[in-house]
């Protein structure tokens, strides 16, 4: 009998970036339940680091703090042309999300936390349009 093999991540592989350990252990989780193969990041410095190393089919990234905070890091990732095609994703807290609007700032595809997989994966197919929304106030 002859079985063919399925990938064991069919999805792809997706970066996580969080400065808090337990939130990038959940991005993570929350990732492979999409079917992804995960890394993780605790900086947007590291972000970097891996995306120079390895190529992802995804970032999930939330805010942090600089020197390269998510945000950061989706512009420095929008600015590169062998990054900017990759679909991101900025996990915000409400009250990061509300000083962005009030900034007039361009956004990534986003989603707000607390969230779970079905939203994420949400997130990530609007991100694959690569269009990004400009909210003003």
């Amino acid at each position: 009998m002859q079985t063919s093999a399925r990938p064991s991540h069919p999805a792809g592989s997706a970066l996580a970036v969080s400065r808090d350990r337990t939130t990038l252990s959940v991005l993570k989780s929350l990732l492979e339940e999409l079917g992804y193969a995960a890394d993780g990041a605790l900086s947007g410095t590291d972000g970097v680091r891996e995306l120079k190393a390895r190529r992802y089919d995804v970032v999930v990234a939330t805010m942090g703090v600089p020197p390269i905070n998510g945000y950061g890091l989706w512009a420095l990732m929008q600015n590169s042309s062998s990054l900017d095609d990759i679909p991101f994703v900025l996990a915000l807290t409400q009250h990061e999300y509300t000083h962005l609007l009030r900034d007039g700032r361009e956004l990534p595809s986003n989603l707000i936390i607390p969230f779970g997989a079905d939203s994420l994966a949400r997130a990530i197919e609007r991100s694959r349009t690569g269009a990004a929304e400009v909210f003003e106030i």
